[in-house]
């Protein structure tokens, strides 16, 4: 079996429209967009001119956002396909196991780069 990218483009597009009906991954999403504005109005509360802090807070959020939201979406996103019986059906299908990770990754480096 050959890594089809027309399959991929399939779980994509399949992906888009059951991102806005889950509110779960969502939230994730905006998780780290609501601590950083948190963080950026603790740091200017406590310090005037303190550009060390912003920078800390900064590098918090970001890898907050690359790890923390990477990690659980993927798994949030194959927890749903396993609850929804539909994982099942997509390995009965020709989708293979790097396809079917492709098209997970692909929606959440998208959403997270936004």
């Amino acid at each position: 079996m050959e890594f089809s990218i027309r399959r991929v483009n399939a779980l994509f597009k399949k992906e888009i429209i059951d991102l806005s009906k889950n509110i779960n991954v969502s939230i994730m999403y905006i998780l780290p967009i609501f601590f950083s504005i948190i963080f950026s109005k603790i740091i200017s509360g406590s310090a005037q001119g303190n550009n060390e802090g912003k920078i800390n807070a900064l590098i918090l959020c970001t890898g907050m956002s690359i790890v923390m939201v990477s990690g659980f979406v993927m798994a949030m996103l194959i927890a749903e396909e396993k609850e929804k019986n539909t994982l099942r059906t997509l390995m009965l299908s020709g989708v293979s196991l790097l396809e079917f990770f492709t098209g997970k990754a692909l929606i959440t480096f998208v959403i997270s780069e936004i």
